[in-house]
């Protein structure tokens, strides 16, 4: 007879694998999926069972703004009580961020004191013992407060006296802050030496010291109440400059673009779509799109740097369309931008100019200046494609182009110095450089241009040609199409897995990585009956190596807010490969109906959208609504209140009733997503594999 202890033995029932982690501090159900659970993936949490996961960094987080399981908390306790009468989510503190944003009077839902007290009341307050909590609360998000109190420091003649009292040193510390962080990729136009010389002799323009200053506080500070006093200070530069826009000088114009830049990494894309041709006509002005042979070494590197830096901008903006662009390639006849070297020590520039073919020397070029070659390249591919969209005709008649545009990339892979070149050795240690995000950025340009050339013949996206114009095709120059556009989405997919692999030293700062993981995953979705069942290229393995990219792009997020909505799509889209399920398809283009009335982008381009002729007279009864309302001038003189100005940021609240649809959707996201994914039609967009499959549904 078996012992007692022999049969429970053979009755125990296997464990079944632990939750993770998150799920377990949140005391939550957890589903176990690998390689990450589809709780953290949600919440956009580290998940224990991702192999690949690294510790967090420690960073100082308040308590309050954490749940029980040390999770950033979503709902805040006590809203205040303009989000109440909205409705709408409160991020909890006071002020909270909506009337930050909105410039609204954010008022305790319980006490109903309102954070916008002046020195002399937050003085009163400080007398009343009833406050004392409120007062303490107010001084630990704005540090400025505690200085009204003490003694202050005078400030620099060259700052506007809209600065907090700072000492000579702070202010130091700020500019170097910038210039060493986010200025290494944004303030390449700006000479390091010459900058600080200019400023310790009190002669620096004042509104390029108010942005730099700005930009060094932005990038010093944690919370985001903190850094809307930084948007305060540059809210006041952008209307000085706009108010002297007539004066027309150098730093002049290195303060516009750097508020543009601003703009568009905040996510204030109107404001930056509006001012860059305000900054290419200053430029044309000072014919900075020309060499200057009779200014000094260090000036005339300015001017080309500064040229550039307005053609990248414009790169981004006009997607291949001719109509939307201020600063085309074919208009700029200045020299590339030179190594840093020999820009902070003053030594003469050996770069070549844009149309230089032949091999180049990476010694005498910045690495940015490969990619500015490569934008101008992506440019004439976009340009090309959508005019074969347009025409409605087969692609295969514009052969002889297609095939110039692949032999202008080929040359530039050729031409690259060996040292810039992409191989597995080379990778493993430009990752590790201070220069791995300019690496990766090329590489990842120039195989998405590969994908962009070809795209046009892949069914079921939104840039492929109409279907009359794929009936016309030749079936053999279609599969030549997809494939050469599968084989660089592949490349793609596996040079972001190494990188990952090699964990790199500097997240990857490049906004156009979201873009490319998001064209990449639908290429590969409406592409994936090409892929063999088996091997490394199988759909499986390649949707590992997505999630990879996707890791790499998530820390985007917190540079370039305008990232996240691409990244989710991403997301969606990776998350279903391999998934049998009855997926809506949209139609693969809309040129045949949209021909000669509007630009051919994509649903959630970057294109004004004209207004019909009711929705114009609508706008124009609200926007005298809003200019009837009272101005509220931020005042620059003595006893400046740096939390009212919070407040009046936003400007007063919009009474804007005509559709969404209607307004400027500028996003240079959306303008390079190229809609392969439309949620109002469903959740994807299907892979076509015949013509019977070829149909739209709605």
């Amino acid at each position: 007879m078996e012992s007692p202890d022999t049969g429970h033995h053979l009755e125990q029932p296997v464990r079944a694998t632990a939750a993770c982690k998150q799920c377990r501090a949140r005391k939550v159900k957890c589903d176990r999926s690998q390689p990450c659970c589809r709780g953290c993936t949600r919440l956009q949490l580290q998940c224990s069972f991702d192999r690949h996961s690294t510790s967090p960094e420690v960073t100082e987080v308040d308590s309050r703004d954490l749940t029980q399981a040390g999770t950033k908390r979503k709902r805040s306790r006590q809203a205040c009580q303009a989000c109440r009468i909205c409705k709408s989510r409160c991020s909890g503190q006071y002020p909270c961020q909506r009337c930050v944003a909105r410039g609204l009077t954010c008022t305790d839902g319980v006490a109903g004191m309102a954070i916008n007290s002046s020195p002399q009341q937050h003085q009163r307050l400080l007398e009343d013992p009833d406050k004392a909590l409120e007062v303490e609360s107010l001084t630990s998000v704005y540090p400025i407060y505690s200085s009204w109190a003490q003694d202050t420091i005078s400030t620099p003649s060259t700052i506007h006296s809209m600065v907090p009292p700072l000492d000579k040193a702070t202010i130091k510390g700020y500019l170097e802050t910038y210039l060493n962080t986010a200025g290494r990729r944004t303030a390449v136009f700006l000479h390091k030496p010459t900058l600080f010389s200019e400023w310790s002799k009190g002669r620096l323009d004042s509104n390029l010291l108010k942005t730099l200053t700005a930009l060094g506080w932005q990038a010093s500070v944690k919370r985001a109440e903190e850094t809307a006093i930084a948007r305060v200070w540059l809210k006041q530069v952008q209307d000085d400059v706009l108010k002297l826009i007539g004066r027309t000088s150098i730093t002049q114009l290195q303060t516009l673009v750097l508020l543009i830049q601003f703009h568009v990494q905040a996510g204030d894309y109107a404001d930056a779509w509006n001012m860059l041709p305000l900054a290419a006509r200053m430029a044309f002005t000072m014919r900075l799109n020309h060499e200057r042979q009779d200014a000094d070494v260090v000036e005339q590197e300015t001017r080309r740097r500064l040229a550039w830096a307005i053609y990248q901008l414009d790169r981004s903006f006009s997607g291949g369309i001719d109509d939307l662009a201020v600063f085309l390639p074919e208009i700029v006849h200045v020299k590339l931008p030179c190594d840093e070297q020999s820009f902070q020590r003053g030594v003469a520039s050996r770069a070549v100019f844009l149309t230089d073919d032949g091999p180049q020397d990476g010694t005498s070029m910045e690495m940015h200046a490969f990619l500015l070659k490569l934008l101008a390249t992506r440019h004439r591919i976009l340009r090309y494609t959508k005019r074969v969209r347009r025409d409605g005709v087969s692609p295969s008649v514009s052969f002889l182009e297609m095939e110039a545009l692949q032999a202008e990339l080929d040359r530039f892979e050729q031409n690259l110095p060996a040292e810039l070149k992409l191989d597995s050795e080379r990778l493993a240690l430009m990752v590790h450089s201070v220069e791995s995000v300019k690496y990766i950025s090329i590489h990842m340009h120039w195989m998405q241009c590969h994908c962009d050339l070809y795209r046009f013949c892949v069914p079921g996206i939104r840039e492929s040609v109409s279907k009359d114009a794929l009936e016309q095709t030749a079936p053999d120059f279609i599969t030549y199409c997809q494939q050469a556009c599968l084989n660089m989405a592949i490349r793609l997919c596996e040079f972001w897995a190494e990188i990952r692999s090699l964990e790199p030293s500097e997240r990857v700062s490049d906004w156009f990585m979201a873009v490319s993981v998001y064209q990449v995953a639908q290429i590969i979705r409406h592409l994936r009956h090409l892929l063999p069942r088996e091997g490394d290229h199988c759909l499986a393995c390649l949707r590992e190596k997505l999630n990879d990219g996707l890791k790499l792009a998530e820390s985007l997020q917190d540079v370039f807010p305008g990232s996240k909505k691409c990244l989710v799509e991403a997301a969606k889209v990776i998350r279903s490969l391999g998934e049998d399920s009855t997926i809506h398809s949209s139609r693969a283009s809309s040129v045949s109906d949209d021909v000669g009335k509007e630009h051919l982008a994509s649903r959630f381009a970057a294109i004004p959208r004209v207004l019909g002729d009711a929705t114009a007279r609508e706008s124009e009864v609200n926007d005298r609504l809003v200019s009837e309302q009272p101005l509220r001038i931020v005042s620059s003189e003595a006893g400046f209140d740096a939390a009212e100005a919070i407040m009046d940021l936003a400007g007063m609240e919009q009474a804007v009733t005509h559709p969404i649809d209607d307004m400027v959707p500028w996003d240079p996201f959306d303008v390079q997503m190229n809609d392969y994914y439309n949620p109002d039609l469903g959740d994807l967009l299907v892979s076509m594999t015949s013509q019977e499959e070829y149909s739209i549904r709605f």
